[in-house]
């Protein structure tokens, strides 16, 4: 706004209109005659204007409070009404002498005191703001101490749960293989084994989560959660019975979780494990099993059942099931650990098939024949198979039906690389097993065979072969034929040899009568023949239709281990052990079963 340059001259602002009509107004009315328009009582009279206006809508006119509609109202009245235009003059008159004197007297009506208000004033709102910035950051100090505070407290809480320390305490003590939820990887330490018992060496995160359990229980003792907790606490402390208890009473009420089965299946297999329950060790698998059911991507229980299936023998659906877990596994080293045991597994089957691919390759021609039979350290470990499945290729290759030798006998190499085999495989069962029977059996290599053997010993090879293929009544037939003419070449080798196909043949066809007639004489007869005996022993005892034997069957087959033991005859050792469980599982004493096959399973993979 620019300053007056003319203060001689009124502003004609609108908002100097009401003064300037007032002051106009009231100076026509001073130098206009008097009259008084007042009544007796002293208020305004009613003029031709009309009623004079209460005092106070003077005041509220010169306060500039007045609507613009009445304000001409108002002037025309006071212009026609001397005594309502000497009220007005008062109420827009400044102070009186002693009221300007009065009024100075007051204290803020100093400049100093108004110019120290106006300060205080400029300075309220910066002083407000600055308490309320204060306040804010204040504030938010708590808020953010407070959340720091519970973070704290809930990864407290996390890091210190019962299943967070059981966890913990496994990787501090890895005491089995079997691994435990939540739990990092740590190799397995058996030295530190509890046994059941408190010996004062349990980790402090064990006592700390087993605290907490037993805390907890005393306010819920039936809580499945916490009595789950207790029986993986006792596991890791070796009281397998309680945990048993526990948890099978768990899987009875329900509900079944793979949770619950992981931690029964770990319960079992440690008892087992530690007091040779091979029963404890089937349940614990078993378990397991169901739990894949209901988790199939989790790896813990994956890894367990892996490790149960190898325990069991069972290696091929251990192959599949550490492949699956290796899929599913995120952790480094468990991983590692996983891919280490699969290939232990994936290296045994590639050992039976490269085996099998050996034996094969040790026949494929006259040159592989005759290497085989001079290499006397490779013969020794074969020659017991050589002379029991691979036997009849190697008669028909050694002593070839006349009816065979067409074009000029064609497999005249052939023929005398196998003889040269057999008469190696002859000598090897004689110096490592004390056997004689397949030197026996052979012909003089010096003289050509016998018409009659060549028969005969076609007749045995075509027995053999058909029993392994399964198909019984021939294998009997053709066994039956070499028998006889061995008898009458009087070749007791080869006569007790067929005995034996026939009475496997009768057996695996259940005519268990005219197998025990067939094999039963056979005992005794030429004790020397330790392969044909060992093999009598327990085609008899399998056959004998008496009542009552199968108490004894245990100590019959005992002793064809024992025998097949000392002769190192593996296969006929595991042939023996696997009939040794036949008693056991008839009886219903899976137990005892258990423990011959697991025994005869790891001796084959071994």
């Amino acid at each position: 706004m620019k300053d007056n340059l003319n203060p001689g001259h009124r502003s004609s602002g609108r908002e100097n209109a009401l003064p300037r009509a007032l002051e106009d107004l009231l100076d026509g009315l001073s130098s206009a005659p008097a009259a008084s328009n007042a009544d007796s009582t002293g208020a305004p009279a009613a003029t031709a204007t009309g009623p004079c206006p209460a005092p106070n809508e003077w005041s509220t006119l010169v306060a500039g409070e007045v609507r613009p509609a009445e304000v001409n109202a108002l002037l025309a009245h006071a212009a026609a009404c001397p005594a309502c235009a000497e009220r007005l003059r008062k109420f827009s008159s400044g102070p009186s002498p002693e009221e300007a004197v009065e009024v100075s007297q007051l204290a803020w009506a100093s400049q100093e005191w108004q110019h120290q208000m106006a300060v205080q004033l400029a300075h309220t709102p910066r002083q407000q703001k600055q308490v309320k910035t204060w306040y804010l950051w204040t504030g938010a100090a708590l808020a953010a101490s407070l959340a720091i505070a519970i973070g704290l407290t809930a990864w407290w809480q996390h890091v210190n749960t019962p299943e967070r320390l059981l966890a913990e305490a496994y990787t501090h003590s890895r005491i089995f293989e079997l691994r435990m939820p939540g739990a990092a990887f740590a190799e397995v330490t058996p030295e530190s084994h509890l046994r059941g018992s408190a010996t004062g060496r349990e980790s402090s995160r064990l006592l700390d989560a087993r605290s907490r359990i037993e805390r907890k229980l005393e306010t819920a003792p039936q809580d499945p959660h916490w009595l789950q907790l207790e029986a993986r606490a006792d596991v890791l402390e070796e009281k397998f019975d309680p945990a048993i208890d526990i948890l099978d009473r768990l899987l009875a009420s329900g509900p079944v979780t793979s949770s619950l089965l992981a931690d029964a299946a770990a319960a079992y297999f440690q008892r087992g494990a530690a007091n040779g329950s091979e029963n404890d060790r089937a349940t614990a698998l078993d378990y397991l099993r169901r739990a894949d059911e209901l988790a199939p991507d989790e790896p813990v229980i994956l890894f367990n059942e892996a490790v149960a299936m190898e325990d069991r023998g069972q290696v091929m659906n251990a192959v599949e099931t550490w492949n699956r877990y290796v899929r599913f596994e995120r952790d480094p080293r468990w991983l590692a650990e996983g891919r280490r045991r699969l290939e232990i597994l994936q290296q045994k089957l590639s050992q039976l098939k490269s085996h099998s691919s050996r034996m094969e390759q040790h026949l494929a021609s006259p040159q592989a024949m005759r290497a085989l039979a001079a290499d006397a350290g490779t013969l020794a470990t074969l020659d017991e198979e050589f002379t029991g499945t691979h036997l009849p290729r190697l008669l028909d290759s050694a002593f070839p039906m006349p009816g065979d030798r067409s074009r000029g006998s064609p497999c005249e190499e052939s023929c005398q690389a196998a003889r040269t085999l057999l008469h190696a495989l002859a000598a090897s069962l004689q110096h490592k097993h004390q056997d004689p029977w397949l030197t026996q059996f052979l012909p003089s290599v010096s003289s050509p065979p016998d018409p009659v053997f060549l028969q005969a010993s076609h007749a045995l090879a075509q027995a053999i072969g058909e029993d392994l293929f399964g198909d019984y009544p021939a294998g009997e037939q053709s066994a039956l034929k070499a028998s006889q003419l061995f008898h009458r070449l009087g070749n007791a080798a080869g006569e007790d040899r067929a005995v034996i196909e026939r009475s496997y043949a009768l057996q695996r066809a259940s005519k268990m009568s005219a197998c025990y007639s067939a094999v039963h004489p056979l005992l005794g007869r030429d004790p020397q023949f330790a392969w044909i005996q060992i093999h009598a022993l327990t085609q008899d005892t399998l056959c004998d239709p008496t009542p009552g034997t199968g108490a004894e069957n245990n100590a019959n087959f005992q002793r064809a281990v024992s025998q097949a033991h000392d002769r190192h005859y593996g296969i006929l050792e595991l042939r023996a052990r696997n009939l040794l469980g036949a008693p056991a599982v008839n009886s219903g004493d899976a137990e005892a079963a258990w423990q011959i096959y697991l025994t005869t399973i790891r001796a084959f993979y071994a």
